[in-house]
C-alpha cells in the first residue's frame, strides 16, 4: 500500500485488483474476473459479512470515487480486502478458478513439502474453516495429506476461508493428473542402529494393519495407490521443524496428537496398563461415558488435554457424545451466549477464548512497533482478543433474573481478570507507530470501544499506577468546540465519536489518578467505594433504559482568555491549567440527584430545544447512492421511540441549580449495545416567581457508556458564542445509587 500513497486517489482506486494480486504477502490470491465480480448473484450474503459493503466493493470494482478521511480510507480498504478475500473462496472452486490456481500449483507458488520424504511436493492452500476469522491459510500436501503453516508471517496472516475447506480436494477430483503417488516410507527412529522399542512396536502394528488393509484390497482387485519398495534397514533423515510457540495454547493442544490417535483409531487393546510386567485391562474401558465426561470435568483445560491423550475411552468423554462435553464446558465456564449453536460452535467458541483470556497480546507492541514477525502476531493475537473480550462484554449478565437475588457476572469477573494480567490499559492511546496506514493493524475503532466500554477499570484506583499518554492531545480534545469535533456522526448521526470520548475519559484519569496533578486526584482517593464509579449491574441491551438516580461527578473549564490557547495546541508547549466546579469549591466533587418523569411531563421549553436538539428525529446524512445504501433505518427507528426524560437537581459552588434533560437512545456500537446520548440544560431559577435566568444557561450533551452507570461529554455556554467562539468544557457523571439510601434502579 506504501507503493500508491502518493499517487492521486483515481490512480489508487483505477489500479487496485492489480495493485493486491502483486502486493507481496497475497501470492496466493489468483485474480478474480471482473464479470464475476460484477454479477451481484457471486455476492449473495456477502453485504452482511463486511462493513462499509458497497464501498468495499466500488473500490474492488474501480468505481470509488468518493472523498473520505484517512481513517475512513484505512476502514474502506481492510474491508474491501475482506471481501476480496471472501468472492475468492467462491471463484477458485469455478472452472476459472480452478485453472488459474493449477497453474500456481503447477509452478510451485505455494511452496513445497517441509517433510523430507514428500520429496518437494507441491502444495495447495486451504482453509480450516469456511467462516472467516477463525484459523489463518493452511497447505495441504497430497502426498502426506497433511498441513503445514506457511513459512512466511506475511503469508501466514491470510485468512483460511479466502481459500475454503473444499478447493484443495475440487481440484484433484477436476484434475486427477496431478494426484502425487502415496508413499509408505517414515522415518525410523533408533539409537546407535537400534529401533526404539516403543516407537518400533507401534510402527509394527502400523505396517501390519497396512499388509492387512493392501491384501484386502488386492482381494477384491483394487490398486492400493502406493508405491512399490524394498523392505530393508533405509533410514530416511528428516529436518527439524521450526518449533511452534508455547502460547500456540488450547488450539494446539486439541488438534495435535489428538487427532493422530482418532486417525489411527487405536484399539483399547493397544493402550494396555503395565503392573509389576503383568498387563492390566484398561479401567476406563468399564466406566460409563457420563462418568468419564464428570471426571474431565473437575479437570482444567491442559490437564484436560492430557486426559483426552489417554485412551480411546477418555477421548470419546471428551470428543464423543455428539461433542455435548464441550457444551457444558463452555456453560460451566461463561454465561450462556446471546447466540444459538451446535455443540461444534460451543467447542470452537471455547478454544478460542481460553485460548485469548489465557495468553492475550503485547498491546504496547502491536500498537508502537512499526515492523517484525512479533508485531504481526500480537497483531492478530491482539485482534482475536478484542472480540472475544466485545463477545464476552455482551454476554455478561445474560443470566441474571429479575428476582432482586446477589449475582455475579462470570463473564465481568473474566473481563476484569483479562486486564489485570494483560497490558491492555497499559497502552490506552500509547503514542501509535508512524507507518498508520500499515496493512497490518488493530481494529482501532473496536479498540476505542473497548477502552470506554473499560472505564471504571480505567478509572479504578487499582490501576493508578499506569501511565497517562497523549494528555496535551485529550486536554485539546476536551476544549474543542462542538463544531470541530462533534460527538455524533455517521450517516444518520447515530455513531459515537469514540476516539472523542476516550480522549475525554483519559482526562480525567490524568486529573484523578494522579497524586503529582494535585487536582482531584485526593478528593478522588477519599470517596467511599460505593461512590466509585462502577461497572454495569445488568445485560447489555438496545432500545435504551433510565438510569440512577444519585450521580457524583466534575466538569472542567479554563478561563476564557486561555480556552483559545487549548485549542491552539499552546498547551503542548506551556501547560493550561484546569479548573473544577468553580473556584469556591476547587478539588471537590458535586452531586446531583436525577428524577425520571413521563415524556412531557413538564413542558420542554423550545429555547432549550433548540439549543440542544434532544427530539429532533435523526436524518439521513448519506449524499452519495453509496452512503444511502449504507444507512442503517432501522437504528432511526429504535433511536425514535426510546426518549427518557428527566428533571434534576444540585449544588454548584454556593447555589442550588435544576436540570431537565432527555435521554436517547443509540444503535450498537462496533458489535456492543446500551448506548445512549444524553441531552441536559442546567439552569438557575427563581425560587419565588418560578422564572429561568435566560442568562445563566449551561447546556450539556453527552454519552452515556453501557450499563448506564457513566456519562461523559461537553458542556456549553449557549450565551457565551457560537462555532469557534463557543465557549466549552468537558464534564464527567457517575451513578452512586446505594442500597444505604434506599435506592433502587428502575427497569
Amino acid at each position: 500500500m506504501d507503493d500508491f500513497a502518493s499517487d492521486t486517489d483515481s490512480d489508487y482506486t483505477s489500479y487496485w485488483r492489480d495493485w493486491f494480486i502483486s502486493s507481496r504477502g497475497n501470492e496466493y490470491f489468483c485474480e478474480i474476473d471482473e464479470d464475476y465480480l460484477t454479477d451481484r448473484f457471486n455476492l449473495t450474503g456477502l453485504n452482511t459479512e463486511v462493513q462499509y459493503y458497497q464501498y468495499a466493493l466500488d473500490l474492488v470494482t474501480d468505481v470509488f470515487d468518493m472523498e473520505v478521511d484517512d481513517d475512513m480510507r484505512e476502514q474502506i480498504e481492510k474491508s474491501a480486502r475482506h471481501l476480496y478475500g471472501l468472492v475468492h473462496a467462491r471463484y477458485v472452486v469455478t472452472t476459472r478458478g480452478l485453472a488459474k490456481m493449477m497453474e500456481k500449483y503447477k509452478q510451485g507458488v505455494f511452496g513445497k513439502c517441509p517433510r523430507v520424504i514428500c520429496e518437494s511436493q507441491h502444495l495447495l492452500p486451504m482453509g480450516q474453516h469456511d467462516q472467516p476469522g477463525l484459523s489463518n491459510v493452511k497447505l495441504y500436501c497430497a502426498k502426506c495429506e497433511d498441513i503445514y503453516n506457511p513459512k512466511s508471517s506475511r503469508h501466514n496472516s491470510i485468512d483460511g476461508a479466502y481459500f475454503g475447506t473444499s478447493f484443495h480436494n475440487i481440484l484433484f477430483q477436476v484434475y486427477p493428473g496431478l494426484m502425487p503417488q502415496k508413499t509408505q516410507r517414515r522415518y525410523e527412529p533408533r539409537i546407535y542402529g537400534f529401533r526404539v522399542h516403543a516407537s518400533a512396536a507401534l510402527m509394527r502394528w502400523q505396517e501390519e494393519r497396512r499388509e492387512e488393509m493392501k491384501d484386502r484390497l488386492r482381494s477384491r482387485g483394487m490398486e492400493t495407490s502406493f508405491e512399490d519398495e524394498d523392505e530393508g534397514d533405509e533410514e530416511i533423515e528428516s529436518e527439524e521443524e521450526e518449533a511452534e510457540d508455547a502460547e500456540d495454547g488450547i488450539d494446539d493442544m486439541f488438534e495435535g496428537p489428538g487427532v493422530q490417535m482418532q486417525t489411527l483409531h487405536y484399539p483399547d487393546s493397544l493402550v494396555p496398563i503395565s503392573v509389576m510386567g503383568e498387563t492390566m485391562p484398561n479401567p476406563f474401558d468399564g466406566l460409563p461415558i457420563e462418568t468419564r465426561q464428570h471426571l474431565a470435568g473437575y479437570l482444567d483445560d491442559a490437564t484436560l488435554c492430557n486426559y483426552r491423550l489417554v485412551c480411546q475411552s477418555t477421548h470419546d468423554a471428551v470428543d464423543a457424545d455428539s461433542q455435548s462435553f464441550w457444551r457444558r464446558r463452555f456453560l460451566e465456564s461463561f454465561e450462556k451466549p446471546t447466540w444459538t449453536g451446535s455443540n461444534i460452535k460451543y467447542k470452537q467458541v471455547y478454544q478460542i477464548r481460553r485460548k485469548a483470556l489465557m495468553y492475550g497480546a503485547d498491546f504496547d507492541l502491536a500498537l508502537s512497533k512499526p515492523t517484525g514477525r512479533q508485531y504481526v502476531k500480537d497483531i492478530k493475537k491482539g485482534t482475536k482478543c478484542l472480540e472475544v473480550l466485545r463477545d464476552i462484554i455482551v454476554d455478561s449478565f445474560s443470566e441474571k433474573t429479575d428476582d432482586g437475588q446477589a449475582y455475579e457476572s462470570q463473564n465481568l469477573n473474566l473481563v476484569y481478570e483479562f486486564i489485570r494480567n494483560h497490558d491492555l490499559l497499559h497502552a490506552v492511546l500509547v503514542h501509535e507507530r508512524a507507518n498508520n496506514k500499515d496493512i497490518h493493524c488493530l481494529p482501532k475503532r473496536l479498540l476505542f470501544t473497548i477502552w470506554v466500554v473499560l472505564a471504571p477499570a480505567m478509572l479504578s484506583l487499582e490501576f493508578e499506577h499506569l501511565r497517562t499518554f497523549q494528555f496535551p492531545d485529550s486536554q485539546l480534545m476536551a476544549y474543542g468546540t462542538a463544531e470541530k469535533i462533534p460527538i455524533f456522526g455517521g450517516c444518520n448521526g447515530l455513531d459515537i465519536n469514540m476516539e472523542w470520548v476516550l480522549h475525554l475519559l483519559n482526562f480525567w484519569k490524568y486529573h484523578m489518578l494522579r497524586a503529582e496533578e494535585n487536582t482531584l486526584y485526593h478528593a478522588y482517593k477519599q470517596l467511599e467505594e460505593d461512590e466509585m464509579p462502577r461497572f454495569w449491574d445488568r445485560q447489555l441491551k438496545s432500545g435504551g433504559n433510565v438510569l440512577g438516580k444519585r450521580w457524583k461527578g466534575s466538569y472542567a473549564y479554563v478561563e476564557r482568555d486561555e480556552i483559545d490557547d487549548v485549542r491552539n495546541s499552546c498547551g503542548y508547549e506551556t501547560p493550561v491549567q484546569d479548573l473544577f466546579n468553580g473556584d469556591a469549591d476547587e478539588g471537590q466533587f458535586q452531586d446531583m440527584r436525577l428524577e425520571w418523569i413521563e415524556p412531557d411531563a413538564i413542558a420542554w421549553p423550545p429555547l432549550f430545544e433548540q439549543h440542544l436538539h434532544s427530539l429532533k428525529v435523526p436524518e439521513s446524512r448519506a449524499k452519495t447512492r453509496a452512503q444511502h445504501r449504507s444507512a442503517t433505518p432501522d437504528a432511526i427507528l429504535d433511536f425514535k421511540s426510546r426518549n427518557f426524560q428527566f428533571n434534576g437537581e444540585g449544588s454548584d459552588t454556593t447555589e442550588e441549580f435544576c436540570a431537565l434533560g432527555w435521554l436517547n437512545a443509540l444503535p450498537p456500537q462496533q458489535g456492543i449495545p446500551g448506548w445512549q446520548r444524553m441531552t441536559m440544560m442546567k439552569f438557575f431559577q427563581d425560587p419565588d416567581t418560578g422564572v429561568i435566568d435566560r442568562e445563566a444557561l449551561w447546556a450539556y450533551e453527552g454519552v452515556v457508556l453501557p450499563g448506564g452507570q457513566i456519562i461523559v461529554g461537553r458542556w456549553w455556554s449557549p450565551n457565551d458564542g457560537t462555532g469557534d467562539e463557543m465557549y466549552s468544557g468537558p464534564f464527567i457523571l457517575w451513578c452512586v445509587d446505594a442500597p444505604k439510601y434506599g435506592d433502587a434502579v428502575d427497569e
